[in-house]
């Protein structure tokens, strides 16, 4: 009888032990910050960011050269040819915070159509900058594509800085229309919202 409580009390302390591990287990995973390192042969094409309400540290080169072009399709283009792809793509309705430290991106074509950052689609994007980052975008495109529509916002703080130059006839930050005639850039300031609906005139380079 005694035998069979203790037996009974080990198995219910290592249950609860179990449980406990299980639960800082996923309370460690809510809260820990992605990593990517863009020079890394893990990310050749590119990221997706697609986990809502996460923190992501971004650093390093993506460089055409060893990384291969991107390969992650946002919403610009119709067809093979002009269907645009991004180095970094934020997926649709999500909320998330981004440092970026001493992200570059080099050998993009200027006539192809390539964005370093898409966030078209976003709800809200933080960046926070450290060093300087110098981001590009190919073609009518611009280096970073900023959430649009009513709600959506792009914020740019921090010490660092970033230098956005949009390619052909791109804005350096902003959107671009299907007729690629409203060639737009979001007014950032930094340690300041912007309001994704806003459209003010363009820019192609756009130093933060």
């Amino acid at each position: 009888k005694y035998q069979s409580l203790s037996n009974m009390k080990n198995k219910y302390l290592i249950t609860s032990i179990l449980l406990f591990l299980s639960l800082v287990s996923a309370w460690g995973q809510g809260t820990s910050i992605i990593d990517i390192d863009l020079s890394n042969d893990s990310y050749k094409g590119g990221i997706t960011i697609d986990e809502n309400n996460r923190e992501y540290y971004i650093h390093g080169t993506y460089d055409i050269e060893n990384q291969g072009v991107p390969t992650q399709e946002t919403g610009y283009g119709t067809t093979a040819q002009n269907k645009a792809k991004a180095v970094i793509m934020v997926a649709r309705g999500i909320q998330v915070k981004i440092t970026l430290d001493k992200v570059n991106t080099k050998n993009f074509p200027e006539d192809a159509p390539y964005c370093a950052l898409y966030a078209d689609e976003a709800q809200r994007v933080e960046l926070i900058l450290v060093g300087d980052n110098s981001l590009a975008g190919g073609h009518d495109l611009p280096a970073i594509c900023a959430p649009t529509g009513d709600g959506t916002e792009l914020i740019i703080k921090g010490k660092g800085k970033l230098t956005a130059k949009g390619g052909i006839e791109a804005a350096g930050i902003g959107d671009i229309s299907v007729d690629h005639q409203d060639l737009t850039v979001i007014p950032v300031v930094v340690n300041q919202r912007c309001d994704g609906s806003k459209r003010v005139k363009r820019k192609n380079l756009y130093t933060v």
